[in-house]
């Protein structure tokens, strides 16, 4: 360590005696160090700017705006309800909002959407009388942000009932704005008011 001072002290020595020349040296090379450092701190974001600038023209990124500030999100988990007789599903309950910063509004009253049920065995669009949406913060019937929406999906009709250990999908579908897709499956054993799981 000392060597390395002392060194250092006679390279500070030597630049007063040959100060013109070393001087100018040194800046050139460090000028070009800060140069590269730079440089590499600007390439990845560069790069990212000319991907962006490549992939997408103006009317493309504004229509993909649009679409995310339509979407819906899950807030919470997904609970179900059993038949008296914990031999089936009877009903599903969940809430939506609006996703992101949302600035479009979104119609999930029961005229302005449709929800469908999936499962192994069957697909279809879950009759108007056999849900419902209410609002439980703000007013509807659309969608604002910030505002909470609870669906109930009725499946008490299903024949053959959703029993237990079933995998199944509820899709919401406003008429205009993006599909929220649910999918869930019934536990080993039902119960009056439980979760749904994965």
């Amino acid at each position: 360590m000392r060597k390395s001072i002392t060194g250092l002290f006679c390279l500070f020595g030597g630049l007063r005696r040959e100060q013109r020349g070393i001087t100018v040296i040194e800046l050139v090379v460090i000028l070009f160090a800060l140069v590269g450092v730079a440089s590499l701190f600007a390439i990845p974001d560069l790069m990212t700017s000319i991907r962006r600038a490549g992939n997408s023209s103006p009317a493309v990124s504004q229509e993909t705006v649009e679409d995310s500030f339509a979407s819906l999100l899950l807030l919470g988990g997904v609970v179900g309800t059993a038949t008296p007789e914990g031999d089936a599903l009877e009903t599903v309950v969940f809430r939506v909002a609006t996703g992101g910063r949302s600035i479009r509004v979104v119609d999930i009253s029961v005229s302005g959407a449709t929800i469908s049920y999936l499962d192994e065995y069957r697909a279809f669009n879950v009759p108007t009388g056999q849900w419902s949406s209410v609002w439980r913060r703000g007013n509807g019937p659309f969608l604002d942000q910030g505002e909470v929406v609870e669906i109930l999906v009725n499946l008490r009709n299903l024949y053959p009932p959703l029993g237990k250990n079933t995998d199944f999908s509820l899709r919401l579908h406003p008429t205009d704005g993006e599909v929220l897709m649910i999918r869930r499956s019934t536990p080993s054993k039902l119960k009056g008011i439980m979760e749904l799981g994965r």
